[in-house]
């Protein structure tokens, strides 16, 4: 039983290219709607030049472990590249194609990543080191 007789490989192709529209559109979506229905918004000097550290809520007190530790950040954007990896085995001109995918994937993957690190950090809306109630939050 092969599945080229049930037209199978027609609808994958399909539903993967729709799978991908969602997740651009969704990203899109986020990435442009956070700043716009957030109260209200950092500034770009907030955003790009603040470090607050707090010992009593973060357990940080050192600036340089706070930049190491900010990097870290920006590494979850990066998962998608793993995906095309994996792929790279399935396809026509594999020798070829895969390091496009893959390239591909992580130059996307870091515009898009990047975009909505930026959104989410100009949406900022509570400084959680003077907020009490955030603390105990932090601290459960």
């Amino acid at each position: 039983l092969k599945l080229d007789n049930f037209k199978v490989f027609w609808f994958i192709k399909e539903v993967t290219h729709s799978f991908i529209l969602c997740q651009l559109i969704g990203g899109l979506v986020i990435v442009i709607m956070l700043p716009l229905v957030a109260l209200t918004t950092k500034s770009a000097s907030f955003v790009f030049t603040h470090l607050e550290l707090a010992p009593e809520s973060t357990g940080v007190s050192s600036k340089p472990y706070a930049v190491i530790l900010s990097f870290l950040v920006s590494q979850y954007s990066l998962y998608g590249y793993d995906a095309a990896a994996h792929l790279t085995e399935e396809t026509k001109g594999a020798d070829k194609n895969g390091p496009i995918a893959i390239l591909g994937s992580i130059g996307i993957i870091t515009v898009f990543g990047w975009a909505y690190i930026l959104a989410l950090t100009f949406s900022i809306q509570v400084n959680i080191c003077n907020n009490k109630l955030a603390i105990k939050i932090l601290k459960k």
